[in-house]
């Protein structure tokens, strides 16, 4: 058997990374986790598209690739760790988790106001109301205006020094 707890007896230095979509010994340990399925499964799809279109996927497989990122990061400390200790580890990746760790700021929003995240199209999902993408009269424009400072600093620059009075 290769489970960690076989291999690990044999190779104390060994790390052992096993990749699962969904929870270790849960109902779905064994289902199959396509991108598609588990932007849906941890509600990132129900935060894009528009009201309109209903959910919608990212356009890359951002929940192929991002798993593998997190494990990157893990094992590249299991080795540093290794270094010191001789020993190795066992790093469990969850494709969910990772789901989830890219809607956190969305959660913690929700647990700090209560606010249920929507889908906003392409708008900031910090609610500002000048980050997002615009529709001008030959092509869209995407603006990161975040901050206050920076807000000042566009307004200026389309000398419309009056948005600065705006209470909004």
């Amino acid at each position: 058997s290769l489970d960690n707890e076989t291999v690990t007896k044999r190779h104390i230095h060994l790390i052992y990374l096993p990749m699962t979509g969904y929870w270790r010994n849960g109902p779905k340990e064994n289902t199959l986790a396509y991108d598609e399925n588990i932007q849906a499964s941890c509600r990132m799809m129900e935060m894009t598209g528009t009201t309109q279109s209903g959910p919608i996927r990212t356009w890359a497989p951002i929940l192929d690739y991002s798993p593998s990122i997190a494990a990157l990061f893990a094992i590249s400390a299991a080795l540093f760790e290794r270094t010191k200790s001789g020993n190795g580890a066992f790093i469990d990746v969850i494709i969910l988790e990772t789901g989830l760790t890219l809607i956190s700021s969305s959660i913690t929003d929700y647990l700090k106001t209560g606010i249920i995240p929507r889908r906003r199209g392409n708008l900031a999902s910090g609610r500002s109301p000048a980050a997002g993408s615009f529709e001008c009269k030959d092509e869209i424009i995407s603006l990161g205006i975040n901050e206050e400072k920076h807000f000042k600093c566009l307004a200026k620059a389309l000398k419309k020094v009056t948005w600065l009075n705006d209470p909004r």
